[in-house]
């Protein structure tokens, strides 16, 4: 459970990049 609304966001941001990355690596 996420206690800040914003870090939510951000949070699901990241995995994306970090999978996209891992992907195009």
């Amino acid at each position: 459970m996420c206690s800040k609304i914003l870090f939510c966001p951000v949070a699901y941001l990241k995995i994306i990049l970090l999978s996209h990355t891992t992907l195009q690596i």
